[in-house]
């Protein structure tokens, strides 16, 4: 993946071609959203992909009560999901286990907001890729 500084000069190169491109015939206005959107949306994922990466743990303890039940610190995993600009992102995080429970928790997804997402699948947003 590219850094920020690296789309800056390649923005100017893009439009150039694609000028270009529609000057001589060879594409038309549709391919050039196409591209322009494919270029954009690598841009957004490299926007959402730092973002995720700052976010600091919210809890570090290594016992915590959910829903009034003891939870334990189990290890290390990883956040996998699909975003809305087509890639995945991967962060790892704490997992959580609740006494009694077979369920997980994770602090840091409820931080993101990533269950309540989950429940908009259908909608068009970001897909959980737990």
């Amino acid at each position: 993946m590219k850094t920020f500084n690296e789309f800056i000069p390649l923005a100017g190169i893009l439009v150039k071609e694609l000028s270009e491109q529609i000057n001589m015939g060879n594409i038309g206005l549709k391919e050039t959203e196409e591209k322009i959107v494919e270029f954009i949306n690598q841009i957004g994922h490299l926007l959402l992909n730092n973002v995720v990466e700052g976010i600091k743990e919210p809890v570090m303890e290594n016992h915590i009560i959910v829903d009034g039940k003891d939870a334990y610190y189990r290890n290390m995993q990883n956040l996998r999901f699909r975003n809305r600009f087509g890639l995945e992102i991967i962060r790892s995080r704490r997992a959580y286990s609740i006494k009694e429970q077979s369920k997980g928790y994770y602090p840091l997804d409820e931080k993101l907001g990533i269950f309540a997402a989950f429940l908009w699948l259908f909608c068009g947003f970001f897909v959980a890729l737990h």
